[in-house]
Formats: C-alpha cells, sequence, structure tokens
C-alpha cells in the first residue's frame, strides 16, 4: 500500500502541491529533485540498488531535497521497501572506516588518515539521522489526512551506504542489517543481500 501511494514519486507529488500554491518546490517548502548534484558513487549506489534488488518489490527516488526549518537536508536516494522507507546517504569512502556513534569517522587507507565529511553533525550517523528526522517530519505533513494508524506504522530508517571496498570498523553502531527503526551503517554487497 505503502508503495503504491508513492507510486507517483516524491517529485510529482511535490510538484503538483506547489503548482497549487503558483510557487517552486524549493519556494514552497517542500520536497524538490536534484539530479545534478549526484557524484558517481551516488549514481552508482543507485543502479546497483535498482538493479539487483527492487524489481516489482520497491521503490528508489534519487537526488531529493528536504526542507527544514533550517534550510533543507538534501538525500541521495529514498528507498521504499519492505523494511519501510530508508534514506540512503551515500558515503565514497573506502578504506577502514573508524569511528563511533558520537565522534568523527575517519578513512584510513595507504597509511593516511583522514575525517570523513558529513554536511550535518560529527558523522554519517548524524548526518543519517537528521535526513531521517526532515523527512519523517515531510511524510508527517504529506500525510497529516491519512488515517493517524496508518501513518504512525511508517518506518523511516537511516541507511549510511559505503562501497564495498570500505572496512567498517565502528563501536556502538548497528552494521551491515537493520534493527528497529535505529539509523544503521552498511556496504553495498551487505545492504543489497539485505534486500533480496
Amino acid at each position: 500500500a505503502l508503495i503504491a501511494f508513492l507510486g507517483c514519486t516524491a517529485t510529482d507529488f511535490a510538484a503538483e502541491a506547489a503548482a497549487r500554491a503558483n510557487v517552486p518546490p524549493h519556494q514552497a517548502g517542500l520536497i524538490h529533485h536534484d539530479r545534478g548534484t549526484a557524484n558517481w558513487w551516488e549514481r552508482r549506489s543507485g543502479r546497483l540498488i535498482v538493479e539487483r534488488c527492487l524489481g516489482q518489490h520497491g521503490r528508489l527516488l534519487s537526488g531529493f531535497h528536504v526542507p527544514t526549518d533550517r534550510g533543507e537536508v538534501e538525500i541521495d536516494h529514498i528507498l521504499v521497501c519492505q523494511f519501510g522507507i530508508l534514506a540512503v546517504e551515500c558515503k565514497d569512502y573506502g578504506g577502514v572506516i573508524r569511528g563511533s556513534s558520537d565522534t568523527v569517522w575517519t578513512q584510513g587507507m595507504r597509511g593516511k588518515v583522514r575525517p570523513i565529511v558529513s554536511s550535518r553533525g560529527r558523522n554519517p550517523l548524524e548526518q543519517s539521522r537528521a535526513q531521517v528526522m526532515a523527512l519523517r517530519r515531510f511524510i508527517d505533513a504529506a500525510l497529516a489526512d491519512v488515517v493517524a494508524p496508518l501513518r504512525d506504522r511508517l518506518f523511516v530508517i537511516g541507511v549510511t551506504l559505503f562501497p564495498d571496498s570500505a572496512e567498517l570498523q565502528l563501536e556502538e553502531v548497528v552494521a551491515n542489517r537493520f534493527h528497529g527503526a535505529e539509523a544503521v551503517v552498511f556496504t553495498a554487497k551487505n545492504l543489497i543481500e539485505r534486500l533480496n
């Protein structure tokens, strides 16, 4: 039922709502699409998810900006599947990924250590949580007229996705599995295995 509801895509929904208000979606405080900002890993991960696991059982929306009270949050992919609605943040970092839920994460590769960049918060997990909160608020507002029990059953889960060349050595972070509605971290191969 959820996939059928989102079948028109968030872009169509935002465009229709903005057209009613006679303003562009981003000025109306609505979710809007911007495929032009995707890097190669964001585009590749989207193709992997679609080609290897979705089929008729899900829907992938890529490159969206969701309004917040402090501007907007960019979400690389919104995946609607059997686990709920996944807000997927793609990080193009290989090598050893270290950190915890409340520290800056680092990438160790070829003898060098560098911080992993996150647009919000100290690490990708905090960035993912901000994306989930923004998307949840948007969905709650968009479904305000929908019966509360249906709306309240929607899981929005934050997923940070690393390429398979990443070795996740994270403390106090759920990795390569779903854990309720908690934000999680996956490598591409492990996410695809979970979704199938």
